[in-house]
């Protein structure tokens, strides 16, 4: 086993099908059962009483059967939003959210960049700028956030508007490759997500890094800006790091071919002025 960061694990979903949001839906249905909750980010996130009172703890949610689909909805309309975070409407502008069947079905959302803007919108660093600047999103393997907190503009988007360090993580999630065998960090997360109510490897599904960029940390350490302490930043795992040259290359559980697009739930906050009053 390679070395690393231990991390915390956290809540997903359960079964569901997936249909649009209803406007009659009853707010009581909101689960708002108590459960043990991490944060994502990790133990060496910084803290404030400001990101305190924007990335609270937030309770576990379960869906069992096909008419629970509205309590998605629902429990992310229930969780505070700050919209008023600078970067996170333009940052929308360029963003694809999609819900998912087959495998990833109640368990992952997809992220997609519809523009190379977004990268300029995100205030990504240097010089994760300059590798974007050459690349192109066709081709790229598809992301999947955790479902509970990767929606629009969810937890895990607010982040990355809030600290533009945790934009570096989805960067290297879309344009990485599968690692040989996930470090130390993403496999405790995924083996701790092993029940009913946790959704899997978070935030993102898969240890993906790029080959011979960014000492070959991998998306999801950069994301909970547990960088220093990824399994692939110690040379000694280097053979275990993302190949561009593998034959056959490896694979991920989950695939563009098994979790098919089932709805898109992109949505861009238009009415800016209503949020003016704070």
């Amino acid at each position: 086993m390679i070395d690393g960061s231990d991390s915390d694990s956290d809540d997903g979903s359960d079964a569901m099908d997936i249909d649009p949001p209803s406007d009659h839906a009853d707010p009581e249905e909101v689960d708002n059962g108590e459960g043990d909750h991490h944060d994502p980010e990790g133990s060496d996130q910084e803290s404030s009483s400001d990101e305190d009172t924007l990335f609270c703890r937030t309770p576990a949610v379960t869906f069992d059967e096909a008419s629970d689909q509205l309590r998605l909805f629902q429990y992310w309309e229930s969780l505070p939003a700050p919209r008023l975070v600078p970067a996170l409407n333009e940052m929308l502008r360029y963003f694809q959210f999609t819900l998912l069947g087959g495998v990833a079905a109640r368990r992952y959302l997809r992220w997609r960049v519809t523009d190379q803007a977004f990268w300029q919108a995100a205030n990504l660093q240097q010089p994760f700028m300059h590798f974007v600047e050459g690349q192109e999103i066709e081709g790229t393997l598809q992301v999947y956030a955790d479902l509970r907190h990767g929606h629009p503009p969810g937890r895990y988007f607010e982040m990355m508007a809030v600290d533009r360090r945790r934009v570096r993580g989805f960067m290297v999630q879309l344009y990485g490759i599968p690692n040989e065998v996930p470090c130390r960090s993403c496999e405790v997360r995924f083996r701790s997500s092993e029940s009913a109510d946790h959704a899997g490897m978070w935030p993102f599904f898969g240890c993906r890094s790029i080959p011979g960029e960014f000492g070959g940390i991998c998306g999801n350490c950069y994301f909970s800006i547990t960088d220093s302490t990824c399994s692939f930043r110690d040379p000694r795992y280097t053979h275990l790091r993302a190949r561009a040259d593998r034959d056959p290359p490896l694979v991920e559980d989950i695939t563009e071919g098994n979790s098919p697009l089932i709805n898109d739930i992109t949505t861009v906050n238009s009415d800016d002025e209503e949020e003016d009053d704070e």
